[in-house]
């Protein structure tokens, strides 16, 4: 599964894409422009600070075959500014 992230802002935000660590495991992350600085890639979630336009790919290999959901949230300051929900249906193992 390829999740692609365009984000453009003026302030500094935090990113973070969560998912099951049960139905998904972290392959590797992109960054367009390619530089990704402070980007930390953990078992159920990858979070980078961003200012500008760039954009972002997470590929996620499959764990089971379910539906499942992503959550992408952009937060300012501690405050949650946007929340999107990405539901999946994952048809790997």
């Amino acid at each position: 599964v390829a999740v692609t992230l365009g984000i453009e802002t003026e302030e500094a935000v935090d990113v973070v894409v969560e998912f099951d660590r049960a139905a998904f495991r972290p392959l590797c992350f992109r960054q367009e422009s390619g530089q990704a600085d402070g980007v930390v890639l953990d078992p159920d979630q990858v979070r980078l600070s961003h200012v500008g336009q760039d954009a972002y790919t997470l590929v996620l290999g499959v764990e089971k075959k379910a539906p499942a959901t992503l959550l992408a949230r952009i937060e300012a300051e501690g405050e949650t500014m946007l929340t999107e929900t990405i539901n999946v249906f994952a048809s790997g193992k």
